[in-house]
């Protein structure tokens, strides 16, 4: 899954330890209704079924619970002997916590270096949950500097090191002042690590996301090896609109400097391999190839006092300021929803880097741990932690079970396709563990010039793809059809954001280039080794069953066509802009085809989302609205804006009643990966109620859309049906 986060049964399991330390007694345990964990499942009517929201987040999105327990969501089934992956939740059984094997085990080697490794039970990913915490406080307790030399923190899951604590933490706070309370056994083992009397070394191999990248800020070293695999991620702001809770805005500016450090937090960039180096986040980089021997060369430098951790830097009052203005210019281009949050972290980074080389106080970090349990209970917060369950079932709707990585070669014929060039060229460039890529001679324009070898295995995969898959990449202008060729069809719908572009944008939301695959015709699953892959390359991968057209290109075109007939109905190119930003939408759709395509790659394909009183060519217009930003600001526009979430419930509408769209929060991740859509309203279907788009119809301008997409919102709306009810 791309965005890793805590297993919903891993939530409730750490909301009802944190329940029973306030001295409720275990007699009759069952916790207070908003730990209920039957009210984390949501029903839906048939063929609209939505999965995990946890109950503790209330009046989010204003889901509601259902009125029996579900074993079905939309087709996903629910199985509680699995991970979180199948959003199923593991409940305690009575009278006591469920037995499990412990989180941390440790072994002390012939040189005295004690090697403590995190196995969360029952999870894909490693979380550092209250019992976590408690186990690694014990760790730490017993090291004696008399015979342990170094400590190494390492995992047992493939693609993780840590992925955080984050909705263990939203579950259990209750005020902005209970933060204090629910995260003092975290701190202590946090601290516990950073008291440590020998060196500590953080040895990142998986997904090292949020509180994963705090804890490994209070280890002296952190050592990674060179792979997207092992990606540093801070998902507080850009996935959860709250403020982190421990440690990282104040130690991040001193040791990145104020620019990069902001960058990593605030705009939510991915580091991995040379850039995290650079970005002095890591102090080592490891081959894929013979990593423990390259870590043993490590200990020995460190051991021996050759190699010391970074030490803090000192930036002038000059470039603190310059760096200063220039990123609260790029918040006022967010929704103005989401200044507070960003300004208040900006300024408690700002503070850590006037400190200067000084260590952080005790007032400091109460400081971030105040504005964190502010934010953690505002609305917007709480939708957007709701956007992360919506994600899990459009993952899990074609991709019913994630295998284990298995040895994948991605072959090229080189120079049958340029855009396959492209293609192979940007995933080369990011090595992963069992995955090789091979140029083929004999290129032959007849053939498909990329194909997916699996390695042969009984427990690859479940959905009965042959190997290889033979992949056809579509770049450049939107295509108007596609054949149905049992060939794997994939699409970018803006070719010209690359992987990198995207893990440097500047203003920044955590959003990665989407990727569409069209699956052929017969196959009811998706491949889940192709998912796997793709998305630990960096895509925001989503499966469709497009007949004519990408999914995707529609998305994007039925955005962007309301604000192509806004200008001829004598709105600016200034407004368009500042309605993208009233919706929420960073980074702007607009902006972003402007860098991938040229004004009439666009004409042909926008006709059909164009007003049926258009007439005549749109390049002009097309020019307008792609051409270099605005100076002066312009004024929202409800009308565009109305116009364009019609648009969209239309395309949505029309790809559900065909079957090329299996389930809404497929659309919902189309919204957010390529138009940007905000988190904060928890996600596009969510926010298109029939209450909302009746006021839409009321508003909108006839002339900014076809009048069928008016006749579909028309009848959504007169019947009543969310799509999550």
């Amino acid at each position: 899954m791309s965005h890793r986060a805590h297993p919903p049964h891993e939530v409730y399991r750490e909301s009802v330890l944190l329940y029973r330390r306030k001295g409720h007694p275990r007699g009759g345990e069952q916790p207070p209704a908003r730990y209920d964990p039957r009210g984390s499942l949501l029903f839906a009517r048939s063929g609209l079924r939505l999965a995990d929201h946890h109950r503790a987040h209330p009046g989010a999105g204003g889901l509601r619970r259902p009125a029996r327990t579900l074993k079905s969501l939309g087709g996903v089934g629910l199985q509680p002997h699995r991970s979180h992956r199948r959003l199923a939740l593991r409940l305690p059984r009575p009278g006591g916590e469920r037995m499990s094997p412990p989180i941390f085990s440790s072994h002390l080697d012939a040189r005295g270096v004690l090697q403590v490794q995190m196995d969360t039970p029952g999870s894909e990913v490693n979380i550092f949950s209250a019992r976590a915490a408690e186990e690694l406080i014990e760790v730490m307790a017993a090291v004696d500097p008399d015979v342990t030399r170094a400590v190494v923190f390492k995992s047992a899951k493939a693609r993780s090191f840590i992925n955080g604590a984050q909705l263990m933490l939203a579950s259990a706070v209750q005020s902005p002042e209970s933060i204090f309370e629910m995260t003092a056994l975290l701190r202590r083992a946090y601290a516990s690590v950073k008291r440590c009397p020998v060196p500590t070394i953080a040895l990142v191999t998986g997904s090292c996301y949020g509180c994963g990248v705090e804890f490994s800020l209070n280890c002296d070293f952190r050592v990674a090896t060179d792979s997207p695999d092992a990606t540093f991620y801070m998902t507080e702001i850009a996935d959860y609109l709250n403020t982190p809770a421990f440690g990282s805005t104040q130690r991040l500016p001193p040791m990145m400097g104020l620019e990069r450090g902001l960058g990593f937090l605030l705009w939510g960039h991915r580091l991995w391999g040379k850039r995290a180096l650079e970005h002095r986040l890591i102090d080592a980089l490891l081959p894929l190839d013979g990593i423990e021997e390259a870590l043993d060369a490590l200990i020995d430098q460190i051991l021996s006092d050759q190699r010391r951790p970074h030490a803090p830097q000192a930036e002038s009052a000059e470039r603190i300021a310059q760096v200063t203005e220039a990123t609260r210019a790029l918040i006022a281009r967010l929704p103005d929803a989401y200044h507070r949050i960003y300004t208040r972290c900006l300024d408690l980074m700002v503070h850590a880097a006037k400190r200067g080389t000084h260590p952080p106080t005790e007032d400091d970090f109460r400081r971030e741990l105040a504005a964190a349990g502010e934010t953690l209970v505002e609305t917007q917060a709480q939708s957007a932690r709701s956007f992360l369950y919506l994600r899990q079932v459009a993952e899990r709707v074609h991709v019913r079970r994630l295998p284990r990585r298995q040895p994948l070669e991605l072959t090229l014929k080189r120079g049958v396709d340029a855009h396959a060039d492209t293609f192979f060229d940007e995933l080369s460039a990011r090595p992963l563990r069992d995955i090789r890529y091979r140029i083929s001679g004999g290129a032959d324009a007849a053939e498909y010039p990329l194909s997916l070898h699996l390695s042969s295995t009984t427990d690859a995969d479940e959905s009965g793809a042959p190997t290889p898959l033979l992949l056809k990449i579509h770049g450049g202008a939107p295509p108007t059809s596609l054949p149905d060729d049992g060939v794997f069809h994939l699409r970018r719908p803006l070719p010209g954001l690359t992987l990198e572009a995207c893990e440097r944008a500047l203003p920044g939301t955590g959003t990665r280039p989407l990727l569409e695959v069209r699956l052929p015709s017969g196959f009811e699953r998706a491949p889940g080794h192709l998912f796997e892959w793709l998305d630990a390359c960096g895509f925001a991968v989503i499966f469709s069953r497009a007949r004519d057209t990408f999914l995707s290109d529609r998305f994007l075109l039925a955005t962007l066509a309301p604000a192509l007939a806004s200008l001829r109905a004598g709105l600016s190119a200034a407004d368009v802009h500042a309605t993208l930003r009233h919706i929420g939408m960073v980074p702007s759709p607009v902006l972003s085809a402007r860098q991938s395509f040229a004004p009439e790659a666009l004409n042909s394909a926008l006709r059909p989302h164009l007003p049926d009183t258009w007439e005549g060519p749109a390049d002009q217009h097309l020019r307008d609205l792609l051409g270099d930003l605005p100076s002066a600001s312009g004024a929202p526009s409800p009308r565009l804006s109305a116009a364009m979430h019609l648009n969209l419930l239309a395309t949505i509408l029309t790809a559900r009643e065909s079957g090329e769209l299996a389930h809404p929060t497929v659309a919902d991740v189309i919204a957010r990966e390529l138009l940007g859509y905000p988190v904060g309203r928890t996600s596009l279907c969510e926010h298109l109620t029939p209450g909302r788009v009746s006021a839409m119809l009321e508003q909108v301008d006839p002339r900014l859309l076809p009048t069928a997409h008016i006749t579909l919102a028309q009848a959504f709306a007169e019947q009543t049906r969310a799509f999550y009810v």
